[in-house]
């Protein structure tokens, strides 16, 4: 387990995702992966399905309209693909439209909505300390 985890660190947070859209449609909630995003304040960031995990290095544009996000993975069966995407943040809710992992930065998508794209909608809702996974 990677020291991201440790939870000492205030600029540490930790993301689960609550809903899922793709190609124009939100999944059904049960069939939504359990899926958790730790990102610290430097990019570095752990992605966590069930027993799978990778790393990854995390940039954003906040300046950009909409906001950018590039998600470099550094490890599992991604390693070396980028994927491109757009976010806003609405509370405890951070919403991203993503590629998939190996797009190229042309791809990246312009709004939030998946229909006739491979794109998807990930919402995550932020953990608070007292929910630890």
């Amino acid at each position: 387990m990677s020291s991201l985890v440790a939870n000492s660190n205030p600029a540490v947070f930790q993301f689960r995702l609550n809903q899922h859209k793709a190609g124009g449609k939100a999944l059904p909630k049960q069939v939504v992966p359990d899926f958790l995003f730790i990102v610290a304040a430097d990019g570095k960031a752990i992605g966590r399905m069930g027993k799978i995990e990778y790393e990854a290095n995390i940039r954003v544009d906040a300046k950009k309209d909409p906001k950018t996000i590039d998600n470099i993975h550094e490890s599992g069966v991604h390693k070396g693909k980028k994927q491109f995407g757009v976010y806003k943040l609405e509370a405890d809710k951070w919403i991203v439209c993503m590629t998939a992992p190996g797009a190229q930065e042309s791809d990246r998508p312009k709004s939030f909505e998946t229909k006739d794209s491979r794109n998807v909608v990930f919402t995550f809702e932020r953990l608070k300390e007292d929910k630890k996974p």
